[in-house]
């Protein structure tokens, strides 16, 4: 199903790019549509949801592609880093390796959970100039069950025995899961203290005990607030929907003035949707409705921006003929 196209980073890490092959895939032109999933936390390309999206997409005719982050989908963990929230270089890499395949494509992103936060901070600094290079590199994206504020995140789903915490902690146990199959590369380094990591019971134990350390914040509150969206979003100049449902258990808050202030954001709520869900049918275990709009969305985008070059070309091409020579 996926072609995987393993990438090393600057620091010796390791990501891959899953290139979506379906059964009878066709071999696409070259300046076919590009769409790049980013999963959520201890996800991958074999989870549900990035497999329904790329499936959606190659229905769509355009080439979709997963980024696995570090240690993660069966890779192996060759640096120090983990990723995180906060940490943006592996999407910018995946994305100049998306336009040196094909350089006349258009590119889009989908963003899950963790994924969102990653995608929208590395949007904002695209606008912000942290990286050097003119823009992001994708041309209109779609983030979906984005927390927004972690810390507000993080206070909901601290509550015993409510159905955010009961969350928290199966999403801790798959984190420690993961620490456990990397444990040979993360002992490595004298600040983990594996003893607590595996002691720890909450999202946010493992954040203090392994991210923090890891990237230097002095604690969880630090690097949540380095890494919520809700101050990146006004600097953002790409075209983006933000899909979030009410009763998703990791909302923090609602980015409305944020998203109010920026034209290039759209923010759409539903009453419900859970965490990256948005089933439907009667047999829900398909392509969910949160696929559907993010297609028709990132189509749209493209219409417009194939529409506008259209124009630019017509409006060149009248130039051109008003400045020739009478004969």
């Amino acid at each position: 199903m996926y072609d995987r196209q393993p990438i090393t980073t600057t620091d010796g890490g390791t990501v891959a790019l899953d290139w979506f092959q379906p059964r009878g895939y066709a071999k696409l032109p070259t300046d076919t549509p590009v769409v790049l999933v980013l999963h959520g936390l201890t996800g991958g390309s074999r989870e549900g949801y990035c497999k329904w999206m790329c499936t959606s997409i190659a229905a769509k005719g355009w080439r979709p592609v997963v980024l696995n982050y570090r240690g993660c989908a069966g890779l192996q963990l060759t640096s120090p880093a983990v990723y995180c929230a906060s940490f943006t270089d592996d999407v910018h890499l995946a994305v100049q390796e998306i336009h040196t395949q094909f350089p006349e494509a258009r590119v889009f992103a989908a963003g899950y959970s963790l994924g969102s936060l990653i995608l929208c901070k590395y949007l904002a600094e695209c606008g912000n100039g942290t990286w050097k290079a003119a823009g992001s590199g994708i041309s209109s994206a779609v983030m979906v069950s984005n927390p927004f504020c972690m810390h507000t995140s993080k206070v909901r789903a601290s509550k015993p025995w409510s159905i955010e915490w009961l969350y928290n902690i199966g999403l801790a146990h798959r984190i420690k899961r993961y620490i456990v199959e990397h444990n040979l590369a993360l002992s490595k380094h004298a600040e983990l203290d594996m003893a607590s990591i595996a002691q720890s019971t909450t999202i946010e134990h493992l954040d203090e005990r392994v991210v923090c350390k890891l990237y230097g914040f002095e604690a969880a509150e630090d690097y949540y607030a380095a890494a919520s969206s809700m101050q990146y979003i006004p600097q953002i100049q790409t075209p983006c929907l933000f899909l979030i449902a009410q009763d998703d258990p990791f909302l923090g808050k609602l980015p409305i003035e944020e998203c109010k202030s920026n034209e290039n954001t759209v923010l759409a709520v539903t009453p419900r949707g859970g965490h990256v869900a948005f089933l439907q049918g009667l047999w829900p275990f398909g392509t969910a409705w949160m696929d559907q709009v993010a297609i028709q969305f990132l189509t749209m985008c493209s219409d417009m921006m194939t529409r506008s070059d259209m124009t630019s070309q017509n409006q060149s091409d009248a130039t051109q003929e008003a400045m020739l020579p009478s004969l």
